[in-house]
């Protein structure tokens, strides 16, 4: 938790910083690209293979770089939404060495910290369809109560995979849209 906690106050000030002042100044075009080079990014990561690591404790100065990493994912948070925390999820892999389940908790614990602060910006901004988010958060309260309990029965590689599956339906959503706009 002093992880999750340390990364997600990082990126509460970034996201809050973003949704409340930065957001509002951003068009329809830039958000879809900076959401789908995320996509791509996380994408591209997850297919990279994990050598599981013995190491529990990341070297302080790489988690520094973690922190002010996170900050600017709490700032693409505050644009796009919980999207941006994809990207962080290789960065623990890879670099701190958490392993995939351990990245996914501390991720979900962050970004909804991080998330917190997005929606204080985005009301404070008058940018929020509380008739909508409403709807949404209680399906993904039932999903986020139930997605863990289902986890523990597939292994680290079907995990990988279906995010894999998402990330490219994705990818694909955006740049249809990207398109669509351009024409």
């Amino acid at each position: 938790y002093r992880y999750a906690l340390i990364l997600a106050f990082s990126g509460s000030a970034g996201s809050f910083i973003s949704g409340s002042y930065i957001s509002q100044h951003v068009n329809y075009l830039f958000v879809l690209i900076l959401f789908g080079s995320i996509a791509v990014l996380s994408f591209v990561f997850n297919l990279i293979p994990i050598k599981e690591s013995k190491i529990q404790e990341p070297k302080p100065s790489l988690f520094i770089i973690g922190i002010i990493i996170i900050f600017f994912l709490g700032l693409t948070t505050g644009i796009i939404g919980i999207g941006g925390m994809v990207l962080f999820m290789p960065y623990m892999v890879y670099v701190l060495h958490f392993s995939i389940r351990k990245a996914i908790g501390t991720t979900t614990f962050s970004g909804a910290m991080i998330a917190l602060f997005g929606i204080i910006g985005k009301s404070v901004a008058g940018l929020m369809y509380w008739e909508i988010a409403l709807v949404v958060a209680i399906g993904g309260l039932v999903g986020g109560y139930i997605g863990p309990s289902l986890s523990k029965f597939f292994p680290d590689r079907i995990l990988r995979y279906g995010m894999v599956a998402i990330l490219l339906s994705i990818i694909m959503t955006v740049v249809t849209d990207i398109i669509k706009i351009l024409e």
